[in-house]
């Protein structure tokens, strides 16, 4: 970049303006944006000239470095660009994206944000800008702004999440001791502390093609406590974007929706869950059944630990995620206790609104123990009436088979005209009885 040697402010809406001197500019934007397949990049003059580009932005067309960049425009974008500069001009802090149309780009927009790049004497030297494809977007991103890339530590991994590089930040932050992270995997290594939501949430994007985001807890040396991590695949594996988690997170991270003294006026078990499924509050009743239910042998989980659930684990974890979405549902579980009980339990869901968001999921427990074991004690009671139904035909055709067989074998020749007629009457109606006893028994059989 042609910049006189001097020293520079980045200025960026989210940021406090950060000093860089010009021996270090380049260390400003990591390596991974010169070869980065989402993010275009480019630094530009006061003029609107290219400075410096990577190879994404250059791929775009025929993009030359010192050629304008409103020569690649289209007319609305061009004039959309200018607007922009002349904001950043005058009020270089504030935030300013825009919407830009190449002329090479085949009808495909891309989304951008600019920043002002000015020296100690506050002289504006250009415009650093960071942009991706709307169908990128699209993908829910989870940075605030793009040039909060700026401030993450970078690492790389491979398909199945094992660690290819990482930078010295990455490895001071995650490995114990500033130790290497190649070779190691961000799932089974105990690198960092994962929920049973996250875990889930990582093992699907293995298989899939987008962007996650999380807050993780690092066993490394390091002094934060906490950190938010982003994963965002490419065609090699994925690319592992990481910062400490500003306090203000942790701040939020502590609100909580009740007072104690609420929540245990709450019939049942409570939990108030975050979207990471970290518990923020639960009753005095929700915290001595999740050690009733948990085994004592089963490894101590951060958040709340679904196993109780048994083979609806996964399913309870997905309507709690739902939940966040806005779509609130129940879930019936049988749970079998410490002590081999069966307990029969309904769970609700229903998301808990602040400050006009979507912050927390509250699930309430409905004991249905009671109502299943009236339910199986009434079929129990069913099946014994059932039997009691079907036992009488069993009885009643042995002895009936048994007057039908001798009526069989007398002799009519030998019985006088009235004795005839009685022996006439009584078949007939020893086989209607026989009929009305058969088709009984096979009504009742089909009740089971």
């Amino acid at each position: 970049m042609q910049y006189s040697k001097s020293t520079y402010w980045i200025i960026t809406p989210s940021f406090t303006p950060k000093l860089i001197s010009i021996e270090h500019i380049d260390k400003l934007i990591p390596e991974f944006f010169q070869a980065s397949e989402h993010f275009y990049l480019v630094f530009l003059d006061i003029e609107g000239n290219v400075e410096d580009s990577n190879a994404l932005f250059k791929a775009i067309g025929s993009i030359t470095d010192s050629s304008s960049i409103f020569d690649h425009l289209d007319h609305r974008s061009t004039q959309d660009l200018e607007d922009l500069i002349d904001k950043l001009m005058l009020k270089p802090k504030e935030k300013y994206p825009v919407l830009l149309q190449f002329n090479d780009q085949e009808c495909t927009q891309s989304w951008w944000e600019f920043s002002m790049v000015i020296n100690s004497e506050m002289d504006p030297l250009g415009f650093i800008g960071i942009g991706v494809d709307l169908n990128f977007l699209e993908r829910k991103l989870p940075w605030n702004h793009l040039i909060d890339l700026l401030n993450y530590g970078k690492a790389e991994l491979d398909e199945n999440l094992v660690f290819i590089s990482a930078e010295p930040l990455v490895e001071e932050w995650i490995a114990s001791g500033g130790a290497a992270l190649t070779g190691k995997s961000l799932l089974d290594s105990g690198l960092i502390e994962l929920n049973s939501f996250d875990r889930l949430e990582l093992e699907k994007i293995i298989s899939t093609d987008g962007v996650i985001q999380f807050k993780a807890r690092a066993n490394g040396a390091s002094a934060y406590s906490s950190y938010s991590i982003n994963l965002l695949k490419h065609s090699k594996g994925f690319l592992l974007f990481m910062r400490p988690a500003p306090k203000d997170e942790f701040y939020a991270n502590n609100a909580k929706p009740f007072a104690n003294e609420q929540l245990d006026l709450i019939s049942g078990p409570v939990w108030i869950l975050e979207r990471n499924f970290s518990i923020a509050q639960q009753n005095s009743l929700a915290s001595s059944l999740i050690q009733q239910w948990n085994s004592s042998n089963s490894p101590a989980k951060a958040g709340f630990n679904t196993e109780f659930a048994g083979d609806k684990s996964k399913r309870l974890m997905e309507i709690i995620s739902q939940a966040f979405e806005g779509q609130e549902k129940k879930l019936a579980v049988k749970i079998t206790n410490k002590t081999g009980g069966s307990e029969y339990w309904s769970f609700h869901t229903k998301v808990i609104y602040s400050e006009g968001k979507k912050r927390w999921v509250m699930i309430q427990g409905i004991d249905q123990s009671v109502l299943y074991n009236r339910i199986n004690l009434q079929e129990k009671e069913i099946q014994t009436l059932r039997e009691l139904a079907i036992r009488p035909s069993h009885i009643l055709r042995s002895p009936l088979s048994s007057m039908l067989g001798l009526l069989d074998l007398i002799d009519y020749r030998k019985l006088d005209e009235e004795n005839q007629k009685y022996i006439s009457y009584l078949k007939p109606l020893a086989q209607e009885l026989d009929e009305v006893i058969r088709n009984n028994a096979k009504k009742m059989s089909q009740l089971d």
